[in-house]
């Protein structure tokens, strides 16, 4: 009898082997603070650029991270990864050890309190789309999303023990059983938010695992300290689209805990059509103006989010220091026509709705 119920026991999920690889979690911890370059991944790692090159192969293959060449110079390629399909492949893989693991572990995830308010994705166009998804795989486990993937920035830099020394690629055990393809790009998505739609305010603090709003508790002493709200600056090139975007998108979800800004290296004319696509969103921007960055040299901020890979390279630095965290996001104004402006509200509000919940589990003194 307990020979044959220990037959029933099915084989790990892949997940776990995946992310059980030192390496690999090195990589994915990074990617989840900030949108990182190849050689860039390799020296955080302190591994040979072509070993880390094969781990992020793998984990792209598993549709686990993403990569986008730069707007900045097309032979440099940025990697970032989806963390709602980490979750749900998380989640899946508990349930398969227990059931009652599910909602215990992701019940309050970011953003399942919202997300099925939230406007859908856009059709992705051809004109503003990354660079081809991996080739599906044959899985049990239901596919990843469409759309872009999200990335939140997480708290100060921790340390990472040292990583094994490096393991030849071709001696790496290959996985039991594959994983979910990746999301394509080139798929078909839900039609966007309809004129006029709103979206929700931010996800609750206690569902993100935050303190209360106003008043905060030391995770660490037990002492009340007084929270103050944190301060982001979004930089693009013309603060004309991008960067005005995620400023509103910020305050709005931020619950009066972030104070954003936006600002560019080039200022020029807002859009209309950042404009026009942020009223879907309940958001009127239609009176703002382009800022330099230079207007802010002087401001103390948390955060410095840059959102183009060309004002990234001229990025000031700001007193403080902030905290410098990359979104390697397309200009829309470039693309010719399409749905380019809806697919990058889309991406900003993902990646601003786990910010948020970054933002509001993170103490800070007033």
């Amino acid at each position: 009898m307990e020979a044959a119920r220990s037959a029933e026991i099915p084989a790990p999920p892949e997940v776990f082997l995946l992310l059980g690889h030192e390496l690999r979690w090195r990589l994915l911890a990074e990617l989840a603070r900030s949108d990182r370059q190849v050689r860039e991944l390799a020296a955080l790692a302190g591994q040979p650029q072509p070993l880390v090159s094969y781990h992020l192969g793998r984990l792209r293959s598993a549709g686990l991270v993403a990569v986008r060449r730069s707007s900045a110079d097309r032979r440099d390629l940025y990697y970032r990864i989806d963390l709602e399909r980490c979750g749900r492949l998380l989640t899946n893989a508990a349930t398969a050890l227990h059931p009652a693991l599910a909602p215990s572990l992701f019940a309050h995830h970011p953003l399942s309190l919202t997300r099925s308010q939230s406007p859908p994705p856009p059709p992705t166009s051809p004109q503003h789309s990354s660079l081809p998804a991996a080739p599906p795989q044959a899985s049990s486990l239901p596919p990843a999303s469409p759309g872009h993937s999200p990335l939140p920035p997480t708290g100060p830099r921790r340390s990472f023990p040292p990583v094994s020394p490096a393991r030849s690629p071709s001696s790496a055990t290959p996985p039991r059983h594959s994983l979910p393809p990746a999301p394509s790009r080139g798929s078909a998505s839900p039609s966007a938010p309809s004129e006029g739609s709103v979206l929700p305010t931010a996800p609750s603090q206690q569902a993100c695992g935050a303190w209360p709003a106003t008043h905060l508790g030391s995770a660490r002493s037990g002492e009340d300290v007084e929270r103050r709200p944190a301060g982001v600056l979004f930089l693009c090139t013309g603060n004309s689209a991008r960067s005005q975007m995620a400023e509103a998108l910020l305050n709005r979800h931020g619950g009066g805990l972030a104070e954003a800004v936006s600002a560019g290296s080039h200022p020029k004319r807002l859009h209309p059509d950042a404009v026009r696509v942020m009223r879907t969103y309940g958001l009127d921007i239609g009176g703002r103006e382009a800022k330099h960055f230079d207007r802010f040299a002087t401001r103390r901020f948390d955060y410095v989010i840059s959102l183009c890979d060309r004002v990234r390279r001229v990025c000031p630095e700001f007193p403080g220091p902030p905290e410098l965290i990359h979104w390697s996001i397309p200009d829309p104004s470039a693309a010719d026509g399409g749905t380019a402006f809806e697919e990058t509200a889309a991406e900003l509000d993902t990646r601003i709705r786990f910010l948020t919940c970054h933002i509001t589990s993170t103490p800070r003194p007033g």
